[in-house]
């Protein structure tokens, strides 16, 4: 990755960097192995993402200029139980990306982070999300609202107003005993609809390899 970016880098440099890796559950997530479902996921989700700006940023800064975008999620506004390993990785991302943002501020190099919500891709299309609640953005919906966001400098870039507050107000603008409070009461009613996206399970008692 880093050969194949310095290279592009080379030819041409590069103004803008969108950097999204995730993987939600992972190929290991028939395994009880908590260790390798999160190694899996945080070397995609986060390393995925380091990997795609590493090799740029000491170039942007000697250049004086660039963007670059992060892409997190809405289930990086805290971790949370319903799929914690994904969303701790997601929470890494997000805090990484406003920090960048103040340290690259001085190079001229401006730095957002992208907070989408579920968006119609294959990465969503599996029964379990689909019959969650609430709406699904469109790929194309969802490229003009960062293109948006990244023409006005946003430090958070979201598919709708209300779907960020919202979650900004239940997840993360509360205090951790007040949101510790609020998941105990909601997930056995998420584990009784069916709606629990724990990353790892059990394995058949024959294998637990992944």
């Amino acid at each position: 990755m880093n050969e194949l970016i310095t290279k592009a880098d080379d030819e041409s440099p590069i103004d803008l960097v969108i950097a999204n890796a995730a993987v939600m559950i992972p190929d290991c997530g028939r395994t009880e192995d908590i260790a390798t479902v999160t190694t899996e996921i945080f070397s995609t989700n986060v390393d995925g993402v380091f990997n795609t700006i590493f090799p740029l940023l000491s170039r942007m800064q000697a250049r004086r200029a660039g963007q670059i975008g992060i892409v997190s999620s809405t289930a990086g506004l805290c971790s949370e139980p319903m799929n914690p390993l994904y969303s701790s990785s997601k929470v890494a991302v997000m805090s990484y990306g406003e920090a960048l943002r103040w340290i690259m501020r001085d190079y001229n190099v401006f730095v957002s982070v992208i907070v989408p919500a579920a968006v119609d891709t294959p990465m969503t299309n599996v029964p379990i999300i689909r019959n969650m609640p609430g709406h699904f953005a469109t790929p194309e919906d969802m490229a003009r609202v960062i293109r948006k966001g990244l023409q006005r400098d946003y430090m958070h870039i979201a598919y709708t107003a209300m779907d960020y507050w919202t979650c900004c107000v239940m997840m993360r603008d509360v205090p951790a005993a007040a949101r510790d409070f609020y998941f105990r009461l909601l997930l056995p009613l998420v584990k009784k609809s069916g709606n629990y996206l724990i990353e790892f399970h059990p394995a058949p008692k024959e294998s637990h390899v992944c």
